[in-house]
C-alpha cells in the first residue's frame, strides 16, 4: 500500500461540499503538468488525492487510517462552507496535520459563504517564536492569511483560475510561472495545430502546385496573426497601467529591421501610437503613466527621498529595490534570504538604511554601493519589536529600539559612538515600545508604551526623553492602542484606533466587512504631556492607511477610512472635515497651498471645495482602481492591492517631439473656434473687444499675425465659412443683423457684408465652397430667399422659397442647396428652380444630409434616405437606434461609398449605388460628441480616412478599415506637409499655444519607443507568457 499523498481533503460530508470535493480530486489527478515545470521541480503527476469517500480501506480502525493520511500527506485541503462548522472532524484533522507540518502546507477552499464565516478560526491566526532582548524566547499569535481558492465562482471560472492555485502548491512552483507556462503551452499547442493544418495545406499545395510561392504566403499571414494578437495583448496590458510591457510587446508585434519579413498590421501601428503616448499634447496638469516598477512578489511599503530623486519599495519576500526617479535605473538591489529585511529609512537624500532581524546596513545611493553592515560583538545587531531608524544630524543617525535602548550611530563607517537607555530595567519588565516619533530640533524622543504580556483596559502610555537632560515624563495611562505620533512644534499628537475586534471595518482578500468606526486623535503638549485636546473621527470604510500630516499653513490633517479632519494644533479648532465615501490611501500638500490632497483607494483625487456654500470634496478618477499605497513627490506611486507592480504616474505628460511655431501669442483656448483649409489655420479666440483672430501658415508653420475684430461678437457666434482668394469670410446673427465678415489675411483689413439687418434667426444658415457663398436670407414679413454669390465675379442668384430654412447643406458638385424646413426643400442654383424633396407625412425633421452629385443621402437619425439625382429612392438604411455625427459620399478605391460616423463610436460603409453595407470600422469619440461638428475627409491617394469631431481626429488605413491613430487637440490635418495642427498649455487655459506633429512613419515610432524604454527589455517569463521566442 502507498501511504504518501499529495494531499488530503478535510470536508464535511454534505451535499456541496461532496460535490467540489469531488470535483477537486479528479481534476487534480488529471492536471497536466507543463514539462518545463516538471523539470524544474521533478513532479510530473498529482496522483494521490486522500479523500476518505474513496481512499478508505476495508478496516475497522477509521482513526488510524485518517491520522496515517495527514501524517503522510504533503498538503491538507480543507473545503469551507457553511456547513463546515457542524463538522466535528474537520477541527481535529487540521490540528492531526499541524503536528508534523506548518500553516502554509494548509490551503482552503471556499464552497459558500464569506471567508470571515466558513473559515475555521484555527486558520486565522498564526504561532510564531521571538526571542527578546533578555533572550527570552517566547510564542505570540499573529494573524495569518491562509492561500484560498474561490469556488463559489462558476466551475468553468473555478477551474480555470482557481484549481491552479492549488495544483501550483502541490507542485511546489509559482502560481505566476504556472499560469505562464500552460499560456505559452496553449500558444505554442494552437501554433503547432495552425502549423499543422498549414502544413497539410502546404503539403498538399505542394504536391499538386509544387509551389514555394504559397508557403511564403502562408508564413506571411501567420506573422500577420501573430503581430495582431501581440498588438491587442499589447492594448489590454495598456488598459492595465502597465504601460512599459505595452511598448515591449508593440515592438515585438512590429518588424525589427530591413531582414524581418514581419507585415506591418495597423493594429500594431495603433498599439505603439498608445502605448508611446505618441500625438498627446502637454494639456495642464493632464496625469498618465510615466513607468511601471515590478517587484519579485507584493508590494508592502513604498518610499521617496525627500527631494524625490530616488524611489525605493519591499515585497512581502523582503527584497528591497532602489531606482532612480528619473532615468528608472536600479540603484539597489537587496535580497538576503539569512539577513531578510524587515525596513528601510531613507537618510538624507541620497543614503540608504535597510533594518534587518540581526544587522543593519547603510548604502550610498549615488554609487549603489553598500557602506558598512551593523552588528554587535557576536555577529548579530538584534532589533526586537517596532524599532526605528531617525536622521540625527552630523552624519548620524539614531537607532531606536523596543526595549528602550539608543544607538547613535555614525553614518560614515557605521560604529557606534553613543549608546544609552532611556528605560529602566524594572521599566522594560513592565513595558515595551511599540512606535517612536523625533521632534524637529532632534533634541526629545516620544514613545508609546504597551504593558507586556497584557491586554486589557488602560494599559498604554506615551513618554518623552529629553536628550540634553536625560529626563523622561510620561502621560496617564490610555485604553487602546496608538499607531503613529507626530511632533509638531511643541504638540505631540497621536492616533487611538479601536480597540476591540469587530468595532472597524476590516479586509480579507476580496471580503470587506465595513461598520462604523470610531478613532481618536489626542493632541498633548511637549515636556509635560498632558492632554490639550481630543477630537474623534468616525469612518464608515476600511482603513487602508492612517496618516498625520502637517500642512504648509501649519494646520495638520489626519486620515483614516474615508474621513480626514484638519485642525489647528495649537487651539484643536476643526477647520475640515471631509468624507469621500471610499477608503483614503494617501494625504500631501504638494502645491503647498495649506489644503489635503486625497488619493483614494478607487484611483481618485480629491481635494476640499466649495460648490456654491455648500463645503465638499471635488473628486476625479486618474489612476487604477483597487489601490493599496500611493506615494507622492514629482507625481504619483501607486500600488494596486495585493500586486507586485508599482505604477508611476506624472502631471504634465506630453509627446516631446511636439514642434511649438514661434511667434504667435499665448490665448485662451476656451471657447475657441478654428478652420484649416489649403495653407491656412484661422483660429478665433475671446477678447474683451469681441474676437480675436489668429493666422498660421501651414505649409511654412509660420505664424502670419492677427486681427480683432471688434463688433462684441463671441467665437461662438460665428460660423466659420472658409477661406477664399486670401480672405477669411465668417458669417454671424446678432441684434437682427445678418453679415458677412471679410478678412484679408495679408493686409488684415476688415469688411462687412450685411445680408439684412432685420433676420429672427439666431445662427447663420449660410456654407461656402468652391468659391460660391450660400446661404437663406428669412426677415420678418418678407419672402424666404436661398441666394448664392460667386465670390471671384459677385454674381448673385436668388430662389424664393415657400418656407422659414431652419439650416441648409451645400452640395457643391452639383451646386444644389439642401434646405431643411417644414417641408425639405432642394434648391438647384444653376437654373434657380427648386423641387420639394419627396419624404413620407411621418418623417422627423432632417438633421444630416450628403451628396457628391450623383447621389444624395438625408437622415432624421432614424433612417437614412439614398436617392439618385432625379430624387428617385434608392435604398433606405436603418440608423439601428444610434444617431449620426455626419455622412459623406466618397470615393474610395474607385468604389463610391457613403460613410456614416454613428454618435457610438462606428462608422459605417455603404454602397452608395445601391444602399448595401459594405463595412464597419471603430473610431474614437467621446460620449458628448454630438455637440460638436464633424468631418470626413478620404485621402485615397495614401489610403489614410480623417474623422474629425471636435478637437479629435482620427486616422482609419482605408486597406484594411482599421483606426492607426487618433491625435487629441487637433485643429486638423494639413494634407500638403502631413502634419497635424494641435493646440496645447501648460498651466492654464489661458496659455494656449499652436504646435504640430509630424504624421509619424512606423520606423519613427519604433525608434522613439526604443527611446523611451532606455534598453529595458522584457523578462523571459514574461515572453513565454505570450509565446515570443527570439
Amino acid at each position: 500500500m502507498i501511504n504518501h499523498f499529495n494531499a488530503f481533503i478535510s470536508y464535511k460530508h454534505a451535499d456541496l461540499d461532496n460535490k467540489i470535493a469531488a470535483s477537486i480530486v479528479r481534476d487534480l489527478e488529471h492536471y497536466h503538468i507543463p514539462r518545463k515545470i516538471q523539470k524544474s521541480t521533478g513532479v510530473k503527476k498529482i496522483d494521490r488525492i486522500f479523500r476518505d469517500k474513496d481512499e478508505l480501506p476495508i478496516t475497522s480502525d477509521l482513526n488510524d487510517t485518517i491520522s496515517q493520511a495527514l501524517y503522510n500527506a504533503d498538503y491538507l485541503i480543507v473545503i469551507c462552507s457553511t456547513n463546515t462548522k457542524k463538522s466535528t472532524w474537520v477541527e481535529r484533522e487540521i490540528e492531526v496535520f499541524l503536528k508534523n507540518h506548518t500553516m502554509n502546507q494548509i490551503l482552503t477552499v471556499l464552497a459558500d459563504g464569506e471567508p470571515y464565516e466558513v473559515i475555521p478560526k484555527i486558520l486565522l491566526t498564526g504561532k510564531k517564536e521571538v526571542v527578546d532582548e533578555d533572550g527570552v524566547t517566547r510564542t505570540v499569535e499573529m494573524p495569518f492569511e491562509p492561500l484560498s481558492c474561490d469556488y463559489r465562482l462558476p466551475y468553468r471560472r473555478a477551474k480555470a483560475e482557481e484549481l491552479p492555485r492549488m495544483a501550483a502548491a502541490l507542485i511546489g512552483c509559482s502560481y505566476d510561472e504556472l499560469i505562464n507556462r500552460h499560456r505559452q503551452y496553449k500558444m505554442r499547442r494552437m501554433t503547432a495545430i495552425a502549423s499543422g493544418v498549414m502544413a497539410l495545406s502546404l503539403g498538399f499545395a505542394g504536391y499538386m502546385f509544387y509551389s514555394n510561392t504559397l508557403i511564403h504566403k502562408n508564413y506571411l499571414e501567420s506573422l500577420k496573426n501573430q503581430s495582431r494578437n501581440l498588438a491587442n495583448q499589447a492594448e489590454k496590458v495598456l488598459e492595465d497601467e502597465n504601460r512599459l510591457e505595452a511598448m515591449q510587446l508593440s515592438l515585438f508585434a512590429l518588424p525589427d529591421g530591413e531582414g524581418d519579413e514581419r507585415p506591418v498590421t495597423p493594429e500594431a501601428i495603433r498599439a505603439v501610437t498608445k502605448s508611446s503616448m505618441a500625438y498627446t499634447s502637454l494639456e495642464g496638469g493632464n496625469i498618465d503613466i510615466v513607468w511601471n516598477y515590478r517587484m519579485p512578489n507584493h508590494v508592502n511599503d513604498m518610499k521617496l527621498t525627500s527631494d524625490a530623486k530616488y524611489f525605493g519599495a519591499r515585497d512581502t519576500s523582503g527584497v528591497i529595490i532602489v531606482w532612480d526617479a528619473k532615468t528608472h535605473k536600479q540603484v539597489v538591489y537587496y535580497d538576503d534570504y539569512q539577513q531578510e529585511s524587515e525596513d528601510f529609512t531613507f537618510i538624507g537624500n541620497d543614503k540608504l538604511i535597510i533594518r534587518c532581524e540581526k544587522s543593519a546596513r547603510a548604502f550610498d545611493l549615488t554609487s549603489g554601493e553598500m557602506l558598512w553592515t551593523l552588528t554587535d560583538k557576536d555577529g548579530e545587531y538584534n532589533f526586537i519589536y517596532a524599532s526605528d531608524v531617525f536622521d540625527y544630524g552630523n552624519d548620524s543617525i539614531l537607532i531606536a529600539g523596543s526595549q528602550g535602548h539608543i544607538d547613535i550611530v555614525s553614518m560614515k563607517d557605521g560604529s557606534i559612538t553613543k549608546s544609552f537607555d532611556i528605560l529602566t530595567k524594572e521599566e522594560t519588565d513592565s513595558y515595551y515600545i511599540n512606535h517612536f516619533a523625533m521632534s524637529d530640533d532632534r533634541k526629545k524622543l516620544a514613545f508609546c508604551e504597551a504593558t507586556r504580556y497584557s491586554i486589557s483596559d488602560d494599559n498604554y502610555r506615551v513618554g518623552e526623553y529629553d536628550f540634553e537632560s536625560g529626563e523622561k515624563t510620561f502621560s496617564d495611562t490610555y485604553e487602546g492602542w496608538s499607531r503613529q505620533l507626530l511632533y509638531i512644534g511643541d504638540k505631540i499628537l497621536m492616533d487611538i484606533p479601536p480597540f476591540e475586534s469587530g468595532t472597524s471595518s476590516s479586509r480579507l482578500y476580496d471580503y470587506d466587512f465595513v461598520t462604523e468606526g470610531h478613532t481618536l486623535v489626542r493632541c498633548l503638549s511637549s515636556g509635560t504631556l498632558t492632554q490639550d485636546w481630543e477630537s474623534e473621527l468616525v469612518t464608515y470604510d476600511v482603513s487602508i492607511e492612517s496618516k498625520f500630516l502637517p500642512l504648509e499653513n501649519g494646520n495638520v490633517a489626519y486620515s483614516t477610512g474615508d474621513t480626514c479632519k484638519v485642525w489647528n494644533p495649537q487651539t484643536g479648532e476643526e477647520l475640515g472635515n471631509y468624507r469621500l465615501n471610499d477608503s483614503i490611501i494617501d494625504i500631501s500638500d504638494l502645491d503647498k497651498d495649506g489644503e489635503p490632497l486625497f488619493i483614494t483607494q478607487g484611483g481618485a483625487t480629491g481635494s476640499p471645495s466649495m460648490n456654491g456654500d455648500t463645503p465638499g470634496v471635488s473628486l476625479i478618477s486618474r489612476f487604477a482602481d483597487n489601490l493599496s499605497g500611493a506615494v507622492v513627490g514629482n507625481g504619483v506611486y501607486a500600488q494596486k492591492y495585493l500586486s507586485r507592480d508599482i505604477v508611476y504616474y506624472a502631471s504634465g505628460v506630453y509627446d516631446e517631439d511636439w514642434t511649438q511655431i514661434e511667434g504667435i501669442p499665448e490665448y485662451n483656448i476656451s471657447g475657441i473656434e478654428h478652420f484649416l483649409s489649403g495653407n491656412t489655420l484661422c483660429v478665433l479666440t475671446e477678447v474683451d473687444e469681441g474676437c480675436r483672430v489668429f493666422f498660421v501658415d501651414t505649409k511654412e508653420k509660420s505664424y502670419l499675425g492677427d486681427v480683432i475684430i471688434k463688433d462684441g461678437i463671441k467665437p461662438s457666434r460665428y460660423k466659420i465659412l472658409g477661406v477664399y482668394a486670401g480672405t477669411l469670410y465668417l458669417a454671424s446673427c446678432q441684434d437682427n443683423r445678418f453679415e458677412i465678415t471679410e478678412v484679408e489675411i495679408e493686409s488684415k483689413k476688415i469688411d462687412k457684408l450685411l445680408i439684412n439687418d432685420d433676420t429672427w434667426d439666431y445662427d447663420p444658415k449660410c456654407a461656402m465652397a468652391d468659391g460660391k457663398l450660400v446661404y437663406i436670407d428669412t426677415q420678418h414679413g418678407k419672402e424666404n430667399k436661398a441666394e448664392e454669390i460667386d465670390l471671384a465675379t459677385g454674381e448673385k442668384k436668388t430662389v424664393v422659397i415657400p418656407d422659414w430654412g431652419r439650416d441648409l447643406f451645400f452640395v457643391p458638385e452639383s451646386n444644389d442647396v439642401y434646405v431643411l424646413a417644414e417641408t425639405d426643400y432642394l434648391v438647384h442654383m444653376d437654373n434657380e428652380t427648386y423641387s420639394e424633396v419627396k419624404l413620407p407625412e411621418e418623417w422627423e425633421k432632417t438633421k444630416y444630409v450628403a451628396g457628391d452629385g450623383q447621389a444624395l443621402a438625408i437622415s432624421n437619425a432614424e433612417v437614412i434616405k439614398l436617392f439618385d439625382a432625379d430624387q428617385n429612392l434608392i435604398s433606405e438604411i436603418s440608423c439601428g437606434n444610434v444617431e449620426p455625427l455626419g455622412m459623406v459620399i466618397t470615393k474610395i478605391g474607385g468604389q463610391r461609398l457613403l460613410l456614416v460616423a454613428y454618435q457610438d463610436g462606428t462608422l459605417f460603409r455603404y454602397n452608395a449605388e445601391n444602399g448595401e453595407f459594405v463595412g464597419k470600422a471603430d473610431l474614437s469619440v467621446s460620449y458628448m460628441a454630438y455637440l460638436f461638428d464633424s468631418s470626413i475627409e478620404a485621402d485615397d491617394e495614401n489610403g489614410f480616412l480623417y474623422v474629425q469631431v471636435g478637437d479629435l481626429i482620427d486616422i482609419i488605413e482605408t486597406d484594411t478599415w482599421i483606426e492607426t491613430t487618433r491625435v487629441m487637440n487637433c485643429f486638423g490635418h494639413d494634407k500638403e506637409t502631413d502634419t497635424f495642427l494641435t493646440y496645447s498649455y501648460e498651466n492654464n487655459k489661458k496659455e494656449g499655444r499652436i504646435g504640430y506633429f509630424e504624421h509619424y512613419s512606423v520606423e519613427r515610432l519604433i525608434q522613439k519607443t526604443k527611446d523611451y524604454l532606455q534598453g529595458e527589455e522584457m523578462s523571459e517569463d514574461q515572453k513565454s507568457m505570450y509565446g515570443i521566442t527570439d
